[in-house]
């Protein structure tokens, strides 16, 4: 029998529907688990063979809970797939319910990303330990309108009183990983789709010291040999306050021998590396070429920024604006 999946439960949430994606290619079964570090526990203690756990949210950003159990847990643990998962609410309701609803509920990640159809109900807040428990209680109380996955309503017995709730087309990023010592998990190399999936590294990346250029060094080692830094994340290291390691996810394979080579250039110069995993992804735009620059956040300067604002923000720059 194939081992389970392990992953943050109960059943209905977007974390059960990635496990669901996870286990489908070896026909594993899949077991709900309480919490992020229980799931990592149970691939550990091999009462599972993997275990899905939610990385990053497109609109609220790195689960850093669930990055930490990866970065920092003494366990050789390994990345073996990513999966992506469309984000979509739907508003539920009991199925006898009539009168005006008193709260609205969910997960906090849920109710963040719900907050136009929030602010509209004017409604007090309930916060949930995930979604499916926010629509499972539901059932039961008329007042609630619990916000949760598509479909909920032929597990539970609510209604959906309006679909689509959310403010975005949000996508959220699951990490499928294993014991690295284990035999490698079977998975698909094909996407939903049915293209090949793209291929990604993680490091985490421990400087030897805090100091001016570190950074620059980590970047121009990946960037002198052509590999795309998709994302950069860093964790206090607890034992030195205002020291960090670098979680560094790249756009290659792992058997790449520019990542080698940057690898060992990393090492030469005193850097520590964890390689968390090399793997496929289906979360990588198949249009890395974009038909549009990136939407910066509302505030950024740029070329096109007045000197006087920009002068303003960095009074250091005295240098007169160039002539026309």
């Amino acid at each position: 029998m194939v081992a389970p999946v392990a992953y943050l439960g109960p059943e209905g949430t977007f974390t059960h529907i990635a496990a669901k994606r996870a286990a489908k290619y070896s026909n594993a079964p899949v077991i709900a688990k309480p919490s992020v570090p229980d799931v990592v526990e149970a691939v550990v203690n091999g009462e599972a063979g993997s275990g899905v756990i939610a990385i990053e949210n497109s609109v609220e950003g790195v689960v850093n809970a669930s990055l930490d159990q990866l970065v920092f847990r003494p366990n050789d643990l390994t990345i073996v797939e990513e999966i992506a998962v469309q984000i979509n609410f739907d508003a539920y309701r009991a199925i006898g319910a009539e009168s005006e609803a008193r709260t609205i509920g969910s997960h906090p990640h849920a109710l963040a990303q719900c907050k136009r159809y929030v602010q509209e109900l004017r409604l007090p807040v309930e916060s949930f330990p995930s979604t499916a428990a926010a629509v499972k209680a539901a059932e039961h109380r008329v007042d609630l309108i619990a916000l949760g996955a598509p479909g909920l309503s032929e597990d539970y017995s609510v209604k959906v009183i309006k679909q689509g709730v959310q403010d975005y087309n949000a996508v959220t990023r699951f990490v499928h990983f294993q014991l690295a010592a284990a035999p490698r998990y079977q998975i698909s190399t094909e996407g939903g789709d049915g293209t090949s999936r793209s291929w990604k590294t993680t490091l985490v990346i421990t400087p030897p010291m805090s100091a001016a250029g570190v950074l620059t060094h980590i970047f121009s080692c990946f960037s002198d040999r052509g590999i795309n830094v998709l994302s950069v994340n860093s964790r206090p290291l607890a034992d030195h306050p205002g020291a960090y390691a670098f979680v560094v996810t790249l756009a290659t394979a792992g058997d790449s021998p520019s990542l080698g080579f940057a690898a060992l250039d990393l090492m030469q110069t005193g850097n520590h590396l964890k390689h968390l995993g090399s793997y496929p992804s289906d979360s990588i735009p198949k249009e890395l070429a974009m038909k549009r620059p990136f939407d910066a956040p509302s505030g950024s300067l740029s070329t096109s920024t007045s000197y006087d604002r920009i002068v303003s923000t960095f009074p250091g720059l005295t240098l007169p604006p160039e002539d026309d």
